[in-house]
C-alpha cells in the first residue's frame, strides 16, 4: 500500500565525503555521499523504520538516469529525521544532477511512493573536512529544540515559509457545514456535509487543487453523512461514522481511491459515532471522542489498521468530549476542545497506549478546526456562545500557548486541511442554519532552529 510522504527540503542536508573519515592527500576521493532528511509521513513527522530507492538523473523532471538504483531497507526514522550512504559510482562531473526519492513503509512490499519534486544535487566532488559523511560546521535548519545527534544548537533561529497572513481563496463549489476533509497527492478532498435543515446528510465530494485554486467534483460518497470524520493513509482516504439521513449514528468505514475515484466499503467501527476526531501516527488511524447513538459524549479511542483493514481497541480520552478537534504531531495525537465550551488539551501516545493531560487551550470552544504544521498545532474557528474567528497555536516542546493572526471570517463547523504548510479552512456557518462555501488559507510563520555539525 503507497502511503503519503513528503520530504522536507527545509531540513535535508547533502554533503559528500571521501571515504570514511577524514581525507587526507594521500587517501583518494571517494564516489559515497551522505544525504540527510526529514520525513514527514501525513504532515507528522515519521517514527519508525522505512525502504527507500534512490535514483539519479541528469534533469529535474525528465531526463535520463544516471548510474544505477540505490536500495535501502529498513531506515530507521526518528522524529523525521533519516541519514543514508549513496553511492552511484564515478558519475559526478561538471554536470548537474536530480535526486529522485521512493519511500514505503519498512513492513511493506508494495510499490514505493516516489516524491516530487526531484532533490538537485550539485557538483561539488568532495568535502575536504569530511567527517562521518558530514562536514564539520555544517550548518542544517530544524524544528525541534533537541538537535539532531552528532549536531550542537548554534543558538541561532531563522524565520521560514509565511507570515501568519489569512488569504481568501476560491469558494468550494458546494457550500456546506460539518463536513470531512483530508489530504492525499496535495489535494485536499471535502466529503460530504449538509446545507441547512432542508438539504442535510450530503454525498457531494469535491476535491480542491491549492497550486491552481481550482475545484473538480468527485465520485460521491456512497451515503449522505454530516458529522462525520475523515483521514488519509497510503494514498486512500477514510470516512468514519457521523449522523446517516433517519438521524441515526452510524458505525461504517467508506475507502475512498483517489486514483480510481471510486469508493469501497470496509470494516466497521466497533463503536458507532458522530462528532468524533480522527489522526494518523505510523500508519494507523485512531478514532477519538465523539457522541454515541444515546447522545452521550465519549472517551472512546479506537484503532483502525487500513492494511488489514481491521480494529482495535486503545485507553480511553481522558475526558469524555464531542464536536473536538485532534491532530497528530511528533507520533503524539492531541484532543482539544470540545462541545460546551471546552477547554481541555490532551495528548495521546500510540506507542505506549496512554494519555498525557497538557495545558488548556486558552479558548474554550467546539466545532473547531485543529491541525499541524511543522511542529506547531493550530486551533482555529468554532464556537461557543458565539462563533469564532480565533486562532492559536500550542508548541508541543513548551506546553504553552500562543495567539496567532484571527480568521477574516468567524466560523464553526468547519472542514481543515493543510497542504505545503498551509492551513485552508473551507465551508462552515457564521451563525445561521445555511452553510457557507467560503475557503480561506492561512500561511503559518514557521520557526526553525539552526544547528551545527560536531
Amino acid at each position: 500500500m503507497k502511503r503519503t510522504i513528503l520530504v522536507s527540503v527545509l531540513v535535508f542536508v547533502l554533503a559528500f565525503v571521501a571515504g570514511q573519515g577524514r581525507t587526507s592527500k594521500a587517501v583518494p576521493v571517494g564516489t559515497e555521499f551522505t544525504y540527510q532528511g526529514r520525513l514527514i509521513d501525513a504532515n507528522v513527522a515519521a517514527d519508525g523504520e522505512y525502504d527507500f530507492k534512490f535514483r539519479l538523473f541528469d534533469g529535474d523532471t525528465v531526463g535520463s538516469q544516471v548510474g544505477s538504483n540505490v536500495n535501502i531497507d529498513d531506515v530507521n526514522v526518528i522524529d523525521g529525521y533519516f541519514t543514508v550512504e549513496l553511492d552511484f559510482g564515478n558519475v559526478f562531473t561538471a554536470e548537474a544532477r536530480w535526486l529522485e526519492i521512493g519511500v514505503r513503509a519498512g513492513d511493506s512490499n508494495d510499490a514505493y511512493n516516489v516524491l516530487s519534486p526531484r532533490q538537485k544535487v550539485t557538483a561539488t566532488p568532495y568535502a575536504q573536512e569530511a567527517y562521518n559523511g558530514v562536514p564539520k560546521g555544517f550548518m542544517i535548519l530544524g524544528s525541534t529544540k533537541e538537535a539532531p545527534f552528532g549536531y550542537s544548537s548554534s543558538g541561532i533561529s531563522v524565520v521560514s515559509g509565511g507570515e501568519d497572513m489569512w488569504d481568501l481563496k476560491a469558494n468550494m463549489p458546494t457550500a456546506r457545514k460539518n463536513a470531512a476533509a483530508a489530504v492525499v497527492g496535495g489535494r485536499i478532498y471535502v466529503i460530504g456535509g449538509e446545507y441547512d435543515i432542508g438539504d442535510r446528510w450530503l454525498t457531494v465530494v469535491e476535491e480542491y487543487n491549492p497550486v491552481s485554486d481550482t475545484w473538480m467534483t468527485k465520485a460521491s460518497l456512497p451515503a449522505g453523512r454530516r458529522f462525520h470524520t475523515a483521514a488519509a493513509v497510503g494514498g486512500k482516504i477514510y470516512v468514519f461514522g457521523g449522523q446517516n439521513s433517519s438521524f441515526g449514528t452510524v458505525s461504517t468505514t467508506y475507502e475512498y481511491d483517489p486514483v480510481a475515484d471510486s469508493w469501497t466499503t470496509k470494516a466497521s467501527m466497533p463503536t458507532g459515532r458522530r462528532y468524533a476526531g480522527a489522526a494518523v501516527v505510523d500508519g494507523k488511524i485512531y478514532v477519538i471522542g465523539g457522541q454515541d447513538s444515546m447522545g452521550q459524549a465519549v472517551r472512546t479511542n479506537e484503532e483502525y489498521g487500513p492494511a488489514k483493514n481491521t480494529w482495535a481497541t486503545r485507553a480511553d480520552m481522558p475526558t469524555a468530549r464531542q464536536q473536538l478537534g485532534v491532530a497528530a504531531l511528533g507520533g503524539k495525537i492531541y484532543a482539544i476542545g470540545g462541545y460546551n465550551g471546552r477547554l481541555e488539551n490532551e495528548e495521546y501516545d500510540p506507542a505506549m497506549d496512554s494519555w498525557s493531560v497538557k495545558s488548556n487551550m486558552p479558548t474554550g470552544r467546539e466545532c473547531l478546526g485543529v491541525v499541524s504544521v511543522i511542529n506547531r498545532i493550530y486551533a482555529i474557528g468554532g464556537m461557543s456562545s458565539y462563533r469564532m474567528g480565533t486562532n492559536e497555536v500550542y508548541d508541543p516542546e513548551s506546553d504553552t500557548w500562543f495567539s496567532s493572526t484571527v480568521m477574516p471570517m468567524t466560523r464553526s463547523n468547519l472542514a481543515v486541511a493543510v497542504v505545503y504548510g498551509r492551513v485552508y479552512v473551507i465551508g462552515g456557518d457564521t451563525g445561521g442554519i445555511t452553510a457557507i462555501a467560503t475557503n480561506e488559507e492561512f500561511s503559518p510563520r514557521i520557526g526553525l532552529l539552526v544547528y551545527i555539525k560536531d
